[in-house]
This record gives structure tokens, sequence and C-alpha cells, in this order.
């Protein structure tokens, strides 16, 4: 299954992505086993001060998920800051992706990568768990909450959310900021 909200995908570029390796370059943070908000997961910003990345590697923690799942967040590029007006956006999409991974995906590992691309900021949560069946019940029944919040707060922003999904194989979950929307103005002028 491939779907994505603002552009194209292709079953290459999926197996390409949940195949996808570690750079050398990559930095490795951590390693580790509303009211209107129907996952439960509540509507948490992202704390002043805190990287993303930094952030995003503390939510199985936060949210008291099993340490029994490999997870780690690895950051890519050269850290650049981001709009105030859409930091939190960022950070509850991650959020949102990497506790529908653990609740859902049945995988053993789950990995978030942050990419600070020249004009891009990408953030890609995947998991080697058993995919999306299109056909299955949560599907059926709608209860997609999470993805549709995700594919929400993607369009208010000007991002594109694709999601990227075989079962038994697992899902990746892909957001794409363009640079102007997601950097600060200084910090896009000087990475061009």
């Amino acid at each position: 299954m491939c779907c994505e909200w603002g552009g194209n995908c292709s079953l290459d570029y999926m197996q390409q992505s949940l195949r996808s390796s570690i750079f050398p370059d990559s930095r490795v943070l951590e390693v580790s086993g509303s009211t209107n908000d129907p996952t439960g997961i509540g509507d948490v910003p992202l704390s002043p001060g805190r990287s993303l990345g930094h952030a995003l590697a503390d939510v199985p923690t936060e949210l008291g998920l099993p340490s029994a799942i490999g997870f780690r967040v690895v950051v890519e590029g050269r850290r650049r800051e981001l709009r105030a007006s859409l930091k939190d956006e960022v950070y509850r999409i991650g959020r949102e992706a990497i506790f529908n991974a653990y609740r859902h995906s049945h995988a053993k590992d789950i990995e978030t990568q942050i990419e600070y691309r020249a004009n891009e900021l990408r953030v890609v949560v995947r998991d080697n768990g058993c995919g999306i069946d299109p056909q299955g019940p949560c599907w059926a029944q709608n209860e997609h909450w999470g993805l549709q919040g995700m594919r929400e707060r993607a369009e208010r922003i000007g991002a594109r959310l694709r999601l990227f999904s075989r079962v038994g194989l697992g899902t990746e979950v892909e957001l794409g900021v363009p640079g102007w929307i997601a950097f600060e103005e200084s910090e896009f002028h000087r990475a061009c």
C-alpha cells in the first residue's frame, strides 16, 4: 500500500526507503529498549530550547511505551532552527507516527530519521512490523484517527505526508517540509 498526500510515490521508492541504511555521518541520538484527541496521547508541544531530535527520542519514555522494542533516532545534516510557527506541528506529527508504530505495528525495531537537507526538512518514522492492510478492520471501521490527524497537520503547514506500507514488511511515514517553510529565514538562505 502506498498513500501520499501532496505528491507521488512508487514501489521502487517504497522498497528503497524501507531498506535504507544509515549514512556514516549520521548521529544516533538515542537507542532504547487535547480534549479532541481520539488517540489519547495528548497534544503536547515541543519544549522550548529542545531539539526536534532529542524531543522525538524521548517520546517512548514520555508515553510509557514498551522498552522491549528497539528504538532510535538518527539525525542527518546540520541541525537548523525551525520556524516557531511550525515546530510544534512537526513534533506532533512525528510523535503520533512513533506512537502508532508502537501501538499497531508489532515491530521489533522502530527508527525515526530526521534529515536537515538544504531545501527540505524530512522526518521519517519506519518500522519492521506487520504493515497496514488496507482491507483490515481499522480501515474498514474508520479507526485511523492518528493518520487523519497527521495528514491534517501536514496540510496546515504546507508539508507533504506520505505513507508507505506492505503487509508483513512494515510501514514508513514520511513528512517533507519545504525549506522555505521549515527553516528560519537566515537558516534557509545560509544552506542554499
